[in-house]
């Protein structure tokens, strides 16, 4: 006879929880699996992302300079004569302090 009458019975409990318990956490750790493996396909999106944003960035950069550029040469061709360079290069078109003769 057994000194333990109970000891097939616990041995089978323990066996069901451990296979309970071996389950579940086989069911979180696939659960967590599944979680991490959507999370490196959002960082991999993410960075295609703003790798794109960067050239955009980049190129709108250079756009926007060619512009300055553009509109700096406008200013230099087409600036209109100071005052004081136009009158001294103009003939004068101030009315004579003498009457006209008719």
């Amino acid at each position: 006879m057994s000194l333990n009458p109970f000891g097939g019975t616990r041995d089978r409990l323990n066996q069901a929880v451990s296979a309970r318990v071996t389950a579940q956490l086989d069911g979180r750790d696939a659960a967590l699996t599944e979680r991490i493996d959507e999370l490196e396909e959002t960082v991999v999106a993410l960075q295609q992302t703003l790798t794109t944003l960067q050239r955009l960035i980049t190129e709108a950069s250079s756009t926007l300079s060619d512009r300055v550029r553009t509109v700096e040469v406008a200013q230099e061709r087409f600036a209109p004569v100071a005052p004081s360079a136009a009158s001294s290069a103009a003939p004068s078109t101030a009315p004579s302090s003498q009457p006209e003769h008719s």
